[in-house]
């Protein structure tokens, strides 16, 4: 899946009218989210609000899956591989691990033009 910020959006971390690989989509009371890396801080992943892009190609990996924590208030669709509890924590935490997982994931993403096709 792919988004362009709109040119009239405005966020520090990214570039108006530039192209971005959603890594993931994000739900919550809050709304509705996409994971990028932004132009910024290329190799930190955050979570911007969906309303700020326009959609370029739709078509999500089929390695994502759907996962709704037990409160059942939020849900993430992403790679299989994040959605292991605490994959975010220990990512943002430094764990090499992490790292090499979330890294393998991006190279996939990339390779593949966003949508793992």
């Amino acid at each position: 899946m792919q988004v362009r910020l709109r040119e009239e959006a405005e966020d520090r971390w990214l570039e108006p009218g530039a192209v971005y690989v959603v890594l993931g989509i994000y739900g919550s009371q809050e709304g509705l989210g996409y994971r990028l890396l932004g132009a910024t801080e290329p190799e930190t992943p955050a979570i911007h609000p969906a309303g700020l892009f326009e959609v370029v190609d739709p078509l999500v990996s089929p390695r994502w899956q759907i996962e709704v924590p037990g409160d059942g208030g939020s849900f993430s669709f992403e790679p299989e591989a994040w959605t292991r509890e605490g994959f975010w924590t220990d990512f943002f935490d430094g764990d090499p691990a992490a790292r090499q997982i979330f890294d393998e994931e991006c190279r996939l993403f990339t390779e593949q033009g966003g949508s793992d096709r």
